[in-house]
């Protein structure tokens, strides 16, 4: 399916302003809870992965080891995670969010969805639904390109 230049420049033009306007909410809800963008990402990915190696956190962020131990060290330093070695292979460490870490980011996501909720408060039910619904199927889209 074409699509014509106009409809084209305007999908593009506002997925870009959609996605630059909620890029920097989101920086600033984070930056609100005294974190940096990379460390509620890794505090996040710690989160989900239930205990993270740290070489799995250095190529989910796609970072260095450096920048990667620098971010953990910031994130133990405020109490919001832990390094524990894995009982397995002692060389590995792996990273374990705290109880501290976890009421942090609750309050960062609650604040988050709220923003979305502030967005989404001029559609019904059924047309949210019909919006995740097509954003879903041009997410896998994007994701089936090369």
């Amino acid at each position: 399916m074409e699509l014509d230049e106009s409809l084209y420049s305007d999908l593009d033009g506002l997925l870009r302003r959609i996605t630059r306007k909620l890029s920097a909410h989101a920086h600033s809800i984070v930056v609100e809870f005294d974190l940096t963008p990379p460390q509620f990402h890794a505090l996040l990915f710690c989160r989900r992965k239930d205990n993270p190696s740290m070489k799995n956190l250095c190529q989910h962020l796609y970072l260095t080891s450096a920048t990667v131990t620098g971010i953990v060290d910031r994130l133990e330093e405020k109490g919001l995670v832990s390094r524990v070695r894995d009982l397995v292979d002692r060389r590995s460490v792996k990273v374990q969010v705290t109880d501290a870490g976890e009421e942090l980011l609750k309050k960062v996501l609650v604040t988050r969805q709220e923003v979305l909720a502030e967005c989404l408060a001029g559609f019904d039910s059924e047309e949210q639904a019909q919006l995740v619904s097509l954003l879903e199927r041009l997410s896998n889209s994007v994701d089936s390109l090369r």
